[in-house]
């Protein structure tokens, strides 16, 4: 393991994180998610303050899961039913495509999901880091992308060990892990 992980791990601050969040500055705002996300689409909406806009694409299972979200933001929400969230794959990842043209973009939702469109943000939109947050909430069929993962887990943490070492910054350490899961067939 390399320094900065092996410091993390015992309780040792190694550089500040800042989270991103839409700001004022950002009037054009795309929320995108599955169920698991929901709570946090909620979250957003309700602390966005009246002069943005905000775009929700939520995936659910049926109309019995959708909510009603409230905020002083101008926002209006797209449902996707009966796709993601375990049952099938995921539409979210071509919904989101559909708009490209928000500010800042906010996704939470399966991992391999959220991979694709962190790649599509940064790399075939160019965005930059601070117009966008994506993370993985939950991952597919885990137990098996559990067991193919332990099978590269030394390369992977080699390559994550390396991005860092190089100094490049968090989402260069993304882009390598990322490449070496998609190698692995991750």
């Amino acid at each position: 393991m390399g320094a900065r992980r092996g410091a993390w791990r015992h309780g040792r601050p190694v550089r500040r994180v800042r989270l991103v969040r839409p700001t004022a500055g950002d009037p054009q705002t795309l929320l995108v998610g599955d169920l698991t996300a929901l709570p946090a689409i909620g979250r957003i909406l309700e602390e966005l303050p009246a002069t943005m806009h905000a775009h929700v694409i939520a995936e659910a299972v049926g109309s019995a899961d959708e909510q009603q979200f409230t905020s002083p933001a101008t926002s209006s929400t797209e449902w996707l039913r009966g796709t993601g969230n375990g049952l099938g794959p995921s539409i979210l990842g071509d919904a989101i495509r559909e708009h490209p043209d928000f500010e800042y973009v906010w996704f939470a939702g399966e991992a391999a999901v959220a991979r694709d469109v962190r790649k599509w943000l940064r790399h075939e939109l160019g965005r930059t880091p601070e117009s966008y947050h994506v993370m993985g909430y939950w991952r597919d069929d885990k137990e098996a992308w559990t067991a193919r993962y332990e099978k590269v887990r030394t390369h992977i943490e080699t390559v994550a060990d390396r991005a860092i070492a190089e100094g490049n910054g968090l989402e260069s350490v993304r882009d390598a892990v990322d490449a070496a899961m998609e190698q692995a067939g991750l």
